[in-house]
This record gives C-alpha cells, sequence and structure tokens, in this order.
C-alpha cells in the first residue's frame, strides 16, 4: 500500500480509532504469519500504518479479523472452488458476505460473489482499491 493511500485513510479514521491507536506490531504479524500463513505483502502497510479504518462502507480486517476471515475462506479454497480465493489473500468480506482478496499472482483484487460471478476483478491494486471505495477516484 502507497503512503499516498495511508495517508488518505488516516484523514477519514474515527477518532475512536486515533485513540485506540489499533496498529499491529512487527512481532505479532510474525505470530500471525506463523499459525495462519504469509500476509500478502501489499497488506502489511495498512495493519501495521493504519490499523482500522472504514473504507467507504467497508471495514478491512485487523489481526483479531484475518483469523476469523481465513478460516471461514477455508471454504473458498477446496480443490473444487469455482472462484478466485484460493490464489488470494482474504483480508475482509463485503456487505453481502462475499470474500475479497488480493491475488498472490497479479496483486489485483477480486471478490468471489454468487450473483455477480466467481473470480470477478474489482480493481488492479489494493490502492486503486481503497481510493475507489472512498470515491477519491
Amino acid at each position: 500500500m502507497k503512503d499516498s493511500t495511508i495517508s488518505l485513510l488516516r484523514e477519514r479514521e474515527s477518532a475512536w480509532a486515533r485513540e485506540k491507536r489499533l496498529l499491529a506490531t512487527s512481532e505479532e504479524i510474525e505470530l500471525f504469519e506463523r499459525e495462519y500463513g504469509k500476509i500478502h505483502p501489499e497488506y502489511v502497510p495498512y495493519l501495521r500504518e493504519v490499523g482500522y479504518a472504514t473504507v467507504g462502507s467497508e471495514y478491512f480486517d485487523r489481526l483479531p479479523e484475518l483469523r476469523k476471515s481465513i478460516r471461514k475462506g477455508d471454504g473458498y479454497r477446496g480443490p473444487d472452488s469455482p472462484g478466485k480465493m484460493g490464489e488470494c489473500f482474504i483480508f475482509h468480506w463485503d456487505g453481502c458476505g462475499n470474500p475479497v482478496g488480493i491475488s498472490w499472482k497479479d496483486s489485483k483484487i477480486y471478490v468471489d460473489d454468487d450473483v455477480y460471478g466467481m473470480g470477478m476483478c474489482l480493481s488492479d491494486s489494493l490502492d486503486d482499491y481503497v481510493t475507489e471505495l472512498l470515491n477519491e477516484k
């Protein structure tokens, strides 16, 4: 995630989030990765520098929510899964309960949506996705 995107998120974070400063430490990220696997490198700056923010109408996962997302997302990663989540790091669930992930192959943002399409590309990058959700593009 670019510094400009992090700054944009910080501008919009709530006073509550600023006060709590829910940032992940390097040690917390390392422990998480030992237990659950690698966090996509595009997402690590969000965890370290922002920690918690409303992005448009969406909330991106912090480490506690990522644990739940990984468990919940296992159902989308099987060999019979028709979508893209098997190739992605799931970092949040949209308002309809669909998994949204960053592709390990091309760093694009995908959603597996039963209605609009499994493996639908939402954005070319996490930075673009954030700015689109915030109506900044």
